[in-house]
Protein backbone atom coordinates (compact mmCIF):
# COMPACT_ATOMS: atom_id res chain seq x y z
CA UNK A 1 0.00 0.00 0.00
CA UNK A 2 1.46 3.06 -0.93
CA UNK A 3 0.85 6.77 0.01
CA UNK A 4 2.32 10.17 -0.88
CA UNK A 5 2.26 13.84 0.79
CA UNK A 6 0.72 16.72 -1.59
CA UNK A 7 0.28 20.86 -0.82
CA UNK A 8 -3.37 21.58 -1.33
CA UNK A 9 -4.52 24.97 -0.72
CA UNK A 10 -1.73 25.88 2.26
CA UNK A 11 -2.46 22.19 3.81
CA UNK A 12 -0.44 19.12 3.39
CA UNK A 13 -2.77 15.77 2.88
CA UNK A 14 -1.95 12.12 2.42
CA UNK A 15 -2.97 10.35 -1.20
CA UNK A 16 -2.86 7.03 -0.46
CA UNK A 17 -3.88 3.91 -2.73
CA UNK A 18 -6.18 1.58 -0.89
CA UNK A 19 -6.91 -0.94 -3.17
CA UNK A 20 -8.86 -0.93 -6.95
CA UNK A 21 -12.08 -0.20 -8.01
CA UNK A 22 -14.45 -2.39 -10.03
CA UNK A 23 -13.17 -0.82 -12.91
CA UNK A 24 -9.43 -1.47 -12.30
CA UNK A 25 -8.93 1.51 -11.58
CA UNK A 26 -6.43 2.72 -8.64
CA UNK A 27 -8.70 3.92 -5.65
CA UNK A 28 -7.26 6.94 -4.31
CA UNK A 29 -7.88 8.79 -0.86
CA UNK A 30 -7.27 12.43 -0.31
CA UNK A 31 -6.64 12.29 3.70
CA UNK A 32 -6.19 15.51 5.10
CA UNK A 33 -3.20 15.86 8.10
CA UNK A 34 -4.09 19.18 9.17
CA UNK A 35 -0.97 21.00 9.23
CA UNK A 36 0.97 23.12 6.68
CA UNK A 37 4.17 22.51 8.04
CA UNK A 38 6.10 19.48 6.07
CA UNK A 39 8.01 17.81 7.94
CA UNK A 40 5.37 17.65 10.79
CA UNK A 41 3.18 16.07 7.85
CA UNK A 42 6.05 13.84 6.65
CA UNK A 43 7.62 12.49 10.00
CA UNK A 44 4.02 12.39 12.52
CA UNK A 45 0.86 12.26 9.96
CA UNK A 46 1.88 10.16 6.98
CA UNK A 47 3.15 7.45 9.34
CA UNK A 48 0.48 7.58 11.08
CA UNK A 49 -2.32 7.50 8.08
CA UNK A 50 -0.58 4.73 6.95
CA UNK A 51 -0.31 2.62 10.16
CA UNK A 52 -4.09 2.94 10.66
CA UNK A 53 -4.82 2.85 7.04
CA UNK A 54 -3.35 -1.42 7.07
CA UNK A 55 -4.87 -1.15 10.63
CA UNK A 56 -8.23 -1.05 9.28
CA UNK A 57 -8.79 2.24 11.06
CA UNK A 58 -11.70 4.41 9.34
CA UNK A 59 -10.18 7.81 8.23
CA UNK A 60 -13.81 9.23 8.26
CA UNK A 61 -14.66 12.12 11.22
CA UNK A 62 -10.56 12.91 11.62
CA UNK A 63 -11.82 16.23 12.70
CA UNK A 64 -14.10 14.66 15.50
CA UNK A 65 -12.85 16.01 18.76
CA UNK A 66 -12.36 14.17 21.96
CA UNK A 67 -15.40 15.78 23.83
CA UNK A 68 -17.56 15.12 20.90
CA UNK A 69 -16.53 11.42 20.60
CA UNK A 70 -17.05 11.35 24.72
CA UNK A 71 -20.18 12.74 24.81
CA UNK A 72 -21.77 11.61 21.82
CA UNK A 73 -20.08 8.16 21.30
CA UNK A 74 -18.41 6.51 24.89
CA UNK A 75 -21.11 7.85 27.57
CA UNK A 76 -24.22 6.79 25.45
CA UNK A 77 -22.51 3.14 25.17
CA UNK A 78 -21.40 3.00 28.95
CA UNK A 79 -24.52 3.96 30.23
CA UNK A 80 -26.29 0.85 29.93
CA UNK A 81 -23.10 -1.44 30.95
CA UNK A 82 -22.49 -0.64 34.50
CA UNK A 83 -24.04 0.98 37.62
CA UNK A 84 -25.77 4.06 37.77
CA UNK A 85 -23.29 5.26 40.33
CA UNK A 86 -20.84 4.24 38.81
CA UNK A 87 -21.80 6.17 35.68
CA UNK A 88 -21.94 9.10 37.50
CA UNK A 89 -18.14 9.07 38.40
CA UNK A 90 -17.68 8.32 34.93
CA UNK A 91 -19.45 11.59 34.55
CA UNK A 92 -17.72 13.35 36.87
CA UNK A 93 -14.22 12.63 35.58
CA UNK A 94 -15.13 13.58 32.13
CA UNK A 95 -17.37 16.61 32.55
CA UNK A 96 -15.04 18.25 35.29
CA UNK A 97 -11.57 16.98 34.20
CA UNK A 98 -10.72 15.50 30.63
CA UNK A 99 -12.72 17.20 28.71
CA UNK A 100 -12.15 21.16 30.09
CA UNK A 101 -8.42 19.64 29.37
CA UNK A 102 -8.19 17.96 26.21
CA UNK A 103 -11.37 17.85 25.23
CA UNK A 104 -10.67 20.42 21.83
CA UNK A 105 -8.06 18.14 20.55
CA UNK A 106 -9.13 15.77 17.42
CA UNK A 107 -9.69 12.05 18.89
CA UNK A 108 -7.17 11.31 16.02
CA UNK A 109 -4.19 13.39 17.02
CA UNK A 110 -4.14 13.27 20.83
CA UNK A 111 -0.69 12.74 21.67
CA UNK A 112 0.69 10.95 25.07
CA UNK A 113 2.56 13.81 25.78
CA UNK A 114 -0.42 16.08 26.35
CA UNK A 115 -2.05 13.28 28.40
CA UNK A 116 1.22 13.63 30.49
CA UNK A 117 1.18 17.35 30.96
CA UNK A 118 -2.73 17.25 31.33
CA UNK A 119 -2.17 14.57 34.26
CA UNK A 120 0.78 15.99 35.76
CA UNK A 121 -0.82 19.70 36.46
CA UNK A 122 -2.41 18.15 39.46
CA UNK A 123 0.71 16.72 40.58
CA UNK A 124 1.75 20.81 39.87
CA UNK A 125 -1.23 22.12 42.01
CA UNK A 126 -1.03 19.70 44.96
CA UNK A 127 2.73 20.93 45.38
CA UNK A 128 0.90 24.40 45.53
CA UNK A 129 -1.16 23.71 47.76
CA UNK A 130 0.81 21.90 50.51
CA UNK A 131 2.78 25.00 50.46
CA UNK A 132 0.32 27.15 51.00
CA UNK A 133 -0.56 25.25 54.03
CA UNK A 134 2.88 25.00 55.29
CA UNK A 135 3.16 28.67 54.84
CA UNK A 136 -0.18 29.84 56.17
CA UNK A 137 0.53 29.31 60.16
CA UNK A 138 3.78 31.60 59.68
CA UNK A 139 1.22 34.35 57.11
CA UNK A 140 -1.08 34.27 60.12
CA UNK A 141 1.86 34.91 63.02
CA UNK A 142 3.11 37.82 60.92
CA UNK A 143 -0.57 39.14 60.75
CA UNK A 144 -0.72 39.02 57.11
CA UNK A 145 -4.28 37.83 55.37
CA UNK A 146 -4.25 34.20 54.45
CA UNK A 147 -6.54 33.98 50.98
CA UNK A 148 -8.17 30.81 51.00
CA UNK A 149 -7.31 27.98 48.45
CA UNK A 150 -9.39 25.23 47.50
CA UNK A 151 -7.83 21.89 48.15
CA UNK A 152 -6.57 20.01 44.65
CA UNK A 153 -8.21 16.67 43.70
CA UNK A 154 -5.71 13.50 45.41
CA UNK A 155 -3.79 11.20 44.10
CA UNK A 156 -6.39 8.67 44.26
CA UNK A 157 -8.54 10.83 42.05
CA UNK A 158 -5.95 11.48 39.67
CA UNK A 159 -5.39 8.05 39.21
CA UNK A 160 -8.89 7.20 38.42
CA UNK A 161 -9.40 9.62 36.20
CA UNK A 162 -6.68 8.09 33.94
CA UNK A 163 -8.43 4.59 34.31
CA UNK A 164 -11.55 6.74 32.77
CA UNK A 165 -9.68 8.06 29.88
CA UNK A 166 -7.77 4.59 29.07
CA UNK A 167 -11.22 3.05 28.86
CA UNK A 168 -12.43 5.81 26.76
CA UNK A 169 -9.44 5.80 24.10
CA UNK A 170 -9.48 1.61 24.24
CA UNK A 171 -12.94 1.51 22.98
CA UNK A 172 -12.04 4.01 20.39
CA UNK A 173 -9.09 1.54 19.58
CA UNK A 174 -11.04 -1.35 19.16
CA UNK A 175 -13.62 0.27 17.00
CA UNK A 176 -10.71 0.94 14.89
CA UNK A 177 -11.33 4.64 15.24
CA UNK A 178 -7.59 4.92 16.27
CA UNK A 179 -4.84 2.85 15.79
CA UNK A 180 -3.39 2.60 19.56
CA UNK A 181 -4.21 3.61 22.94
CA UNK A 182 -2.30 7.38 23.29
CA UNK A 183 -2.27 6.60 27.64
CA UNK A 184 -0.45 3.48 26.68
CA UNK A 185 2.92 5.13 27.56
CA UNK A 186 1.91 7.71 30.09
CA UNK A 187 3.19 7.83 33.41
CA UNK A 188 0.17 8.66 36.32
CA UNK A 189 1.90 11.47 39.02
CA UNK A 190 2.74 10.22 42.55
CA UNK A 191 1.23 13.47 44.51
CA UNK A 192 2.18 13.65 47.98
CA UNK A 193 -0.95 14.67 49.77
CA UNK A 194 -0.49 16.92 52.94
CA UNK A 195 -2.33 15.51 55.82
CA UNK A 196 -3.53 16.72 58.95
CA UNK A 197 -0.48 16.32 61.50
CA UNK A 198 -1.53 15.89 65.41
CA UNK A 199 -0.49 14.82 68.54
CA UNK A 200 -1.75 11.52 70.29
CA UNK A 201 -2.73 11.73 73.97
CA UNK A 202 0.36 10.11 74.87
CA UNK A 203 2.37 12.53 73.17
CA UNK A 204 0.22 15.52 74.03
CA UNK A 205 0.59 14.46 77.86
CA UNK A 206 4.23 14.71 77.57
CA UNK A 207 3.84 18.09 75.98
CA UNK A 208 1.83 19.80 78.40
CA UNK A 209 3.90 17.82 81.19
CA UNK A 210 7.02 19.70 80.43
CA UNK A 211 5.46 23.43 79.16
CA UNK A 212 4.68 24.37 82.60
CA UNK A 213 7.53 26.21 83.78
CA UNK A 214 8.33 27.92 80.42
CA UNK A 215 7.65 30.98 78.96
CA UNK A 216 5.04 29.97 76.25
CA UNK A 217 3.53 27.80 78.99
CA UNK A 218 -0.02 29.98 78.39
CA UNK A 219 -0.49 29.70 75.22
CA UNK A 220 0.27 26.54 74.83
CA UNK A 221 -1.78 25.01 77.11
CA UNK A 222 -4.56 27.02 75.65
CA UNK A 223 -4.54 25.85 72.61
CA UNK A 224 -3.92 22.30 73.24
CA UNK A 225 -7.10 22.35 75.82
CA UNK A 226 -9.15 24.53 73.86
CA UNK A 227 -8.14 24.32 70.03
CA UNK A 228 -7.77 27.90 69.81
CA UNK A 229 -5.45 29.53 67.41
CA UNK A 230 -2.52 31.14 67.22
CA UNK A 231 -3.70 34.76 67.28
CA UNK A 232 -6.49 33.94 69.29
CA UNK A 233 -3.95 32.24 72.41
CA UNK A 234 -2.09 35.68 72.24
CA UNK A 235 -5.02 38.01 71.90
CA UNK A 236 -6.54 36.47 74.87
CA UNK A 237 -7.49 38.87 77.68
CA UNK A 238 -8.74 38.52 81.21
CA UNK A 239 -11.95 40.66 80.33
CA UNK A 240 -12.42 37.57 78.71
CA UNK A 241 -11.40 34.83 81.21
CA UNK A 242 -14.62 34.60 83.20
CA UNK A 243 -16.61 32.68 85.56
CA UNK A 244 -13.34 32.52 88.05
CA UNK A 245 -11.14 31.35 85.59
CA UNK A 246 -13.44 28.48 84.17
CA UNK A 247 -14.53 30.04 81.20
CA UNK A 248 -12.94 32.06 78.01
CA UNK A 249 -14.59 33.86 75.55
CA UNK A 250 -12.63 34.01 72.21
CA UNK A 251 -13.90 37.13 70.28
CA UNK A 252 -10.00 38.84 69.78
CA UNK A 253 -7.04 38.01 67.58
CA UNK A 254 -3.39 39.46 67.84
CA UNK A 255 -1.51 39.96 64.83
CA UNK A 256 1.29 42.04 63.27
CA UNK A 257 -0.34 45.35 61.66
CA UNK A 258 0.98 48.46 59.92
CA UNK A 259 0.14 51.85 59.49
CA UNK A 260 -1.83 50.92 56.28
CA UNK A 261 -3.71 47.97 57.98
CA UNK A 262 -4.57 50.33 61.33
CA UNK A 263 -6.28 53.10 58.84
CA UNK A 264 -8.59 50.56 56.99
CA UNK A 265 -11.57 50.43 58.82
CA UNK A 266 -12.53 47.35 57.33
CA UNK A 267 -9.65 45.93 59.30
CA UNK A 268 -11.78 46.57 62.54
CA UNK A 269 -8.67 47.13 64.37
CA UNK A 270 -9.52 47.78 68.15
CA UNK A 271 -6.12 48.27 70.04
CA UNK A 272 -3.02 48.65 68.64
CA UNK A 273 0.36 49.26 69.90
CA UNK A 274 3.72 49.32 68.21
CA UNK A 275 3.38 46.55 65.33
CA UNK A 276 0.98 44.97 66.50
CA UNK A 277 -2.62 45.24 66.37
CA UNK A 278 -5.78 43.42 67.84
CA UNK A 279 -9.26 42.47 66.04
CA UNK A 280 -12.33 40.75 65.67
CA UNK A 281 -11.99 37.05 64.95
CA UNK A 282 -12.87 35.85 61.24
CA UNK A 283 -14.66 32.86 62.78
CA UNK A 284 -17.96 33.74 65.51
CA UNK A 285 -17.14 33.89 68.73
CA UNK A 286 -17.34 31.22 70.69
CA UNK A 287 -17.26 30.81 75.14
CA UNK A 288 -15.38 27.30 75.68
CA UNK A 289 -15.22 25.58 79.22
CA UNK A 290 -12.21 24.56 80.44
CA UNK A 291 -10.47 21.64 82.17
CA UNK A 292 -8.52 21.77 85.50
CA UNK A 293 -5.06 21.90 83.70
CA UNK A 294 -5.87 25.44 82.18
CA UNK A 295 -8.17 26.52 84.83
CA UNK A 296 -5.07 26.09 87.60
CA UNK A 297 -2.75 27.88 84.49
CA UNK A 298 -5.12 30.74 84.67
CA UNK A 299 -5.11 31.35 88.21
CA UNK A 300 -1.37 31.06 88.64
CA UNK A 301 -1.31 33.81 85.59
CA UNK A 302 -3.55 36.14 87.05
CA UNK A 303 -1.64 36.45 90.31
CA UNK A 304 1.31 36.63 88.67
CA UNK A 305 0.01 39.55 86.71
CA UNK A 306 -1.41 41.50 89.53
CA UNK A 307 2.23 40.93 90.83
CA UNK A 308 4.01 42.54 87.71
CA UNK A 309 1.68 45.45 87.95
CA UNK A 310 2.33 46.22 91.41
CA UNK A 311 5.70 45.68 91.02
CA UNK A 312 6.40 47.72 87.77
CA UNK A 313 3.76 50.43 88.81
CA UNK A 314 3.14 53.58 86.31
CA UNK A 315 5.27 51.48 84.26
CA UNK A 316 3.30 48.58 83.70
CA UNK A 317 1.24 48.27 80.58
CA UNK A 318 -2.17 47.65 81.92
CA UNK A 319 -3.15 46.35 78.74
CA UNK A 320 -5.32 43.52 79.86
CA UNK A 321 -3.38 40.62 78.03
CA UNK A 322 -2.97 36.94 79.49
CA UNK A 323 0.04 36.14 77.79
CA UNK A 324 2.31 39.52 78.25
CA UNK A 325 5.90 40.61 79.47
CA UNK A 326 6.60 42.33 82.32
CA UNK A 327 5.66 45.50 81.53
CA UNK A 328 2.33 44.40 80.55
CA UNK A 329 3.24 44.49 76.60
CA UNK A 330 2.16 41.02 74.60
CA UNK A 331 4.31 38.53 73.23
CA UNK A 332 3.88 38.34 69.40
CA UNK A 333 2.24 35.67 67.41
CA UNK A 334 5.66 35.37 65.28
CA UNK A 335 7.88 35.02 69.13
CA UNK A 336 5.31 32.17 70.11
CA UNK A 337 5.76 30.25 66.52
CA UNK A 338 10.04 30.89 66.80
CA UNK A 339 9.76 29.08 70.75
CA UNK A 340 7.36 26.66 70.35
CA UNK A 341 9.63 25.25 67.58
CA UNK A 342 12.62 24.98 70.06
CA UNK A 343 10.55 23.39 72.85
CA UNK A 344 9.52 20.53 70.51
CA UNK A 345 13.43 20.17 69.22
CA UNK A 346 14.37 20.60 73.27
CA UNK A 347 11.71 17.85 73.77
CA UNK A 348 12.54 15.44 71.33
CA UNK A 349 8.85 15.46 69.95
CA UNK A 350 7.60 15.09 66.46
CA UNK A 351 7.84 18.53 64.76
CA UNK A 352 4.65 19.63 64.14
CA UNK A 353 3.11 23.80 63.80
CA UNK A 354 1.10 25.18 66.58
CA UNK A 355 -2.07 25.34 64.55
CA UNK A 356 -1.34 21.40 64.81
CA UNK A 357 -2.07 21.73 68.31
CA UNK A 358 -5.64 22.92 67.29
CA UNK A 359 -5.85 19.73 65.06
CA UNK A 360 -4.79 17.54 67.83
CA UNK A 361 -7.42 19.20 70.21
CA UNK A 362 -9.86 18.14 68.04
CA UNK A 363 -8.54 14.51 67.30
CA UNK A 364 -8.74 13.45 70.62
CA UNK A 365 -12.39 14.97 71.81
CA UNK A 366 -13.49 12.95 68.62
CA UNK A 367 -11.70 10.12 69.68
CA UNK A 368 -12.90 10.19 73.42
CA UNK A 369 -17.03 9.82 71.24
CA UNK A 370 -17.68 14.10 71.79
CA UNK A 371 -19.58 15.30 69.21
CA UNK A 372 -18.78 16.85 65.75
CA UNK A 373 -21.41 19.78 67.15
CA UNK A 374 -19.54 20.18 70.06
CA UNK A 375 -15.96 20.41 68.43
CA UNK A 376 -17.77 22.42 66.35
CA UNK A 377 -18.28 25.24 69.03
CA UNK A 378 -14.79 24.86 70.41
CA UNK A 379 -12.84 25.53 67.26
CA UNK A 380 -15.38 28.39 65.74
CA UNK A 381 -16.64 26.50 62.58
CA UNK A 382 -19.20 27.79 60.70
CA UNK A 383 -20.59 24.30 60.41
CA UNK A 384 -20.43 21.24 61.85
CA UNK A 385 -20.36 19.73 58.09
CA UNK A 386 -16.95 21.61 57.95
CA UNK A 387 -15.47 19.78 61.16
CA UNK A 388 -16.77 16.15 60.42
CA UNK A 389 -14.88 16.44 56.89
CA UNK A 390 -11.90 17.87 58.53
CA UNK A 391 -11.49 15.39 61.28
CA UNK A 392 -13.26 12.34 59.67
CA UNK A 393 -9.94 10.15 59.11
CA UNK A 394 -9.91 7.32 61.11
CA UNK A 395 -6.81 7.03 63.77
CA UNK A 396 -5.63 4.22 65.67
CA UNK A 397 -7.95 4.89 69.03
CA UNK A 398 -11.41 5.05 66.64
CA UNK A 399 -9.63 1.72 65.15
CA UNK A 400 -9.79 0.39 68.80
CA UNK A 401 -13.16 1.68 69.47
CA UNK A 402 -14.41 0.29 66.87
CA UNK A 403 -13.00 -3.48 67.79
CA UNK A 404 -14.73 -2.87 71.13
CA UNK A 405 -17.60 -1.89 70.38
CA UNK A 406 -17.83 -5.05 68.14
CA UNK A 407 -16.62 -7.12 71.18
CA UNK A 408 -19.35 -5.80 72.83
CA UNK A 409 -21.98 -7.20 70.20
CA UNK A 410 -20.29 -10.25 69.07
CA UNK A 411 -19.30 -11.63 72.89
CA UNK A 412 -22.29 -13.82 74.14
CA UNK A 413 -24.51 -12.59 77.16
CA UNK A 414 -23.25 -15.30 79.28
CA UNK A 415 -19.68 -14.22 79.07
CA UNK A 416 -20.74 -10.76 79.61
CA UNK A 417 -20.21 -9.74 83.58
Amino acid sequence: MRGSLIKQHGKWYVIADVGFKPDGTRDQRWIPTGTSNKTEAEEIHHPRIMEEIRGGVSQSNNKLTLEEYITNKWLPHIYHKVRSSTYDTYVWATKNHIIPALGKNPLKKLQPLAIQFFLDSYKDEMIKYNAHLLKTERMIATGQDVAPMDKPIGATSVKYIYNVLYQILSYAQQKKIIIYNPCEPVDVPEISEFKLTQYDEEQMKTLLGSVVDTEICIPVILAATTGVRIGEACGLRWSDVRDNETLILVRHALNWVNDTIIANPVNKIIWHYGKLGLRPVKSRQRLIDLPDLTIDTLKKARQRYGEMKNKNGSAFNDFDFVWCHDDGTPYSPDHLYEEFKELLETLKLPAIRFHDLRHSHATILRDRGVSMETICERLGHFASSYTHKTYAHPTKNTQKVAAQAMNSVLVPSSQKS
